[in-house]
């Protein structure tokens, strides 16, 4: 269950409705260009940087990607290629 800032939760098909009901050109080419402003953030970096977090329950960047892959598939959004 998607939750936003404000409090409240979505459920998949209702993530879904507002994605596709967000026909926004600019917003369209800013998701589009996710994949490669995302590669070429992280090329190069060491395996132990990738996999390193700032402590506690932070995300390393390898979880980061993998959440944003997972909720790309699962809403059919275009956040990574």
């Amino acid at each position: 269950m998607f939750q936003w800032a404000q409090g409240g939760n979505l459920t998949p098909a209702e993530i879904t409705e507002y994605l596709e009901s967000a026909n926004d050109p600019e917003q369209t080419a800013i998701l589009e260009r996710t994949p490669a402003n995302v590669d070429a953030m992280l090329r190069g970096l060491s395996p132990e940087w990738l996999e390193s977090n700032e402590g506690g329950e932070t995300w390393n960047a390898r979880q980061v990607i993998g959440h944003l892959i997972h909720e790309a598939e699962q809403f059919r959004a275009p956040l990574i290629g």
